[in-house]
């Protein structure tokens, strides 16, 4: 089933909240304090967990990027494709040791 726009707004609010969050805690406690956090999201939300499995595993950035952009690319829906890019930012900023916002 294709993703609405009211849906995609709805799980893009709630995810930028929780990535902030996460890039809080690996800020102050290390990328590996996530690892408990790679079960804890939803099939939409794929990209950001292997992101995290990815991250935690010091993979290059240029790869993660590669990789995910891969898993993205081959998305059909519009408003998927958008949050799975949204995951994929917060990936690359969580390993950058940036903030999210």
């Amino acid at each position: 089933m294709p993703m609405t726009e009211e849906n995609f707004i709805d799980l893009s609010t709630r995810f930028m909240q929780r990535a902030e969050a996460l890039a809080e805690q690996a800020k102050k406690d290390g990328l590996k304090s996530l690892e408990n956090e790679i079960f804890n999201f939803d099939e939409t939300e794929k990209v950001f967990s292997d992101g995290l499995v990815l991250i935690i595993d010091n993979v290059a950035p240029h790869i993660v990027d590669k990789t995910l952009s891969d898993i993205i690319t081959q998305e059909n829906d519009e408003y998927l494709q958008h949050y799975q890019t949204i995951q994929k930012q917060a990936i690359l900023r969580i390993q950058a040791g940036e903030k999210i916002n």
